[in-house]
């Protein structure tokens, strides 16, 4: 069983005086469909990375949704700076050891960054469903996704090395892959589907198993 290393959003409890490292029990679902072993990754200094790695022995890593790039906006209620600062080291270590990298939201935002891609500001894609289209054709992906984000890929955004493989009506990215690594982002959140799409499976499994 392959053990995939799922990064985790920072919450913000008030009450406690407390930043949580969180993450939705339906990952664990949706890898246990594709029989992987879920692996939640603690927001750790980035000098730990490298020995993490070691350690956990992973078979790839998925880069999950929440919290908002401080990048982005310095003003944002849950900018989370040190999720920024593991996330990319995390990259770095993740590419350079050739392991399987995939994307969901804002995991799909940082790798666009890491890869000195682009965002901008987007409306009415917050808790919506939308149609996207496919444009490769040895990818099959969902008619239609649900939507949980402000921000986007523009057309001309994508980072050097990424190629797109679905677009929005307006040709906004929604789901890309590297040219020449087991690398892959997606803007929709494959975990909070009802019933889950074997189509996100499919391409999340093509990307893992390589």
């Amino acid at each position: 069983m392959k053990r995939i290393g799922l990064t985790q959003r920072v919450d913000f409890i008030t009450n406690y005086g407390e930043k949580r490292d969180a993450l939705d029990q339906k990952w664990y679902l949706l890898l246990n469909e594709m029989n992987m072993m879920p692996v939640p990754l603690p927001n750790l200094s980035p000098s730990l990375v490298p020995a993490m790695l070691e350690e956990l022995r992973l078979d790839g890593v998925i880069f999950t949704g929440g919290n908002s790039l401080c990048h982005l906006d310095e003003m944002a209620y849950d900018r989370a700076p040190e999720r920024d600062a593991f996330e990319l080291a995390l990259l770095a270590h993740a590419e350079d050891l050739s392991l399987p990298i995939f994307g969901v939201c804002r995991g799909m935002q940082i790798i666009n960054h890491y890869f000195r891609g682009k965002l901008v500001r987007i409306k009415g894609h917050v808790a919506k469903r939308h149609e996207i289209t496919s444009v490769n054709p040895s990818i099959e992906l969902p008619k239609v996704v649900n939507s949980y984000h402000s921000w986007t890929i523009p057309s001309d955004g994508l980072g050097n090395p990424l190629e797109v493989v679905g677009k929005d009506s307006d040709g906004n990215i929604e789901a890309y892959i590297h040219r020449d690594k087991k690398i892959a982002g997606i803007t929709w959140h494959p975990e909070r589907e009802s019933e889950l799409n074997k189509l996100d499976l499919n391409f999340i499994k093509g990307i893992i198993n390589g």
